[in-house]
């Protein structure tokens, strides 16, 4: 099921989404074969989205994410521009029902803080961490790394 379809159904009070929403990896994009600006694509994702979002008085929250095609390729990462707010002001609430965030972002949604971020940690533990012994659970000690941080 489409997730958007998901948001129409359950109306969630909040959707968390994070890049890449234009992966700079596309085909079409890594061998320039496009033929109109991978930025519109942006456009068209955001405007379908808030489409549904408004319906169901979504609250929409963008984390970019390092291989956004249209965003700084840094981390962390500024939140998107509020320009690409600018099309949608006609809508009531705009402010309410779009937030762009940094990438890594520390939410507070009804009282419960998380952290949030686009990049892939456990790849970049994996990269990182080396694991012995013929019982040992690859994915399992990424994760016990991870969840052992302070």
């Amino acid at each position: 099921m489409d997730l958007l379809q998901v948001v129409k159904r359950d109306k969630p009070r909040v959707l968390v989404l994070c890049g890449p929403f234009v992966d700079a990896r596309h085909g079409e994009i890594e061998n320039w074969c496009y033929e109109e600006d991978p930025s519109k694509w942006f456009d068209s994702f955001l405007s379908h989205t808030l489409e549904v979002a408004i319906e169901a008085q979504t609250r929409v929250v963008l984390i970019p994410s390092q291989n956004d095609f249209h965003h700084h390729q840094l981390y962390p990462q500024p939140p998107f521009s509020d320009d690409f707010k600018l099309p949608y002001r006609r809508e009531a609430n705009i402010d309410e029902r779009l937030n762009f965030a940094t990438d890594p972002s520390i939410l507070t949604i009804n009282n419960v803080t998380i952290g949030v971020t686009s990049t892939d940690i456990l790849k970049h533990l994996s990269g990182q961490t080396y694991t012995a012994g013929p019982t040992a659970d690859r994915m399992t000690t990424l994760v016990q790394h991870m969840y052992s941080q302070r």
